[in-house]
């Protein structure tokens, strides 16, 4: 139970501050103006997410997390050059990845930016600014797995294309935020990340120690 209601807190406060409040601030600064009104939109959404990022870093329970992060990425690396999963092996490569959860939520800020500009002016226009409002907020909501499911599938074109110049420019705002979001591991860090992985991929774990 307190796990199901932790992710439904978790997910209406990422809707509130990062989709529904931004839409809500800049629907009352430009009214009657729509490109202002999505610029200002994606501006908010972005600072909110870069700011939120930045305060939690200062937490040390969160700079551990992000140690793992780092842990994650580099054992991935090992794991893509087909490499022995060890610590010493993993410790090489660089924490960011362009892969990242990190970068896929930036790449779904600036593909939201292009459908709700659509939407907008696709859609007729309400007839009240109350009924405006409502209609911009619920449509932002339930156009979310849409942009999820481009901004997943635009990562993945661009994870394998990196040789390109335009590419690596898509990727590169990803890439920049991740040096925040991920953090140089220690040893025992990379250990965990790759038992892990191990565990994924079915094979044999010899320096776990099980945990109840």
């Amino acid at each position: 139970k307190e796990a199901v209601m932790t992710t439904i807190v978790s997910l209406a406060l990422g809707i509130g501050l990062f989709i529904v409040l931004p839409s809500i601030i800049s629907s009352f600064l430009f009214k009657d103006n729509k490109i202002y009104s999505n610029l200002l939109e994606a501006g908010l959404r972005l600072a909110f997410f870069v700011l939120y990022i930045f305060l939690i870093s200062f937490s040390k329970d969160i700079q551990r997390v992000f140690q793992y992060h780092g842990a994650e990425h580099k054992s991935i690396y090992a794991y893509e050059q087909h490499l022995e999963l060890t610590a010493e092996n993993a410790k090489k490569f660089t924490t960011l990845h362009p892969r990242c959860g990190t970068s896929f939520l930036l790449i779904v800020m600036f593909i939201a930016i292009i459908v709700f500009t659509g939407l907008d002016f696709i859609l007729p226009p309400p007839s009240s600014f109350a009924t405006k409002l409502l209609t911009k907020v619920v449509l932002r909501v339930l156009f979310m797995p849409l942009i999820a499911g481009i901004s997943y599938e635009l990562q993945r074109y661009t994870s394998n294309h990196l040789d390109n110049i335009f590419v690596r420019m898509i990727a590169a705002p990803g890439m920049a935020l991740q040096k925040i979001t991920t953090k140089e591991p220690d040893l025992d860090q990379l250990e965990v990340a790759i038992v892990a992985i191990k565990v994924v991929l079915n094979e044999p774990v010899e320096n776990a120690t099980e945990v109840y």
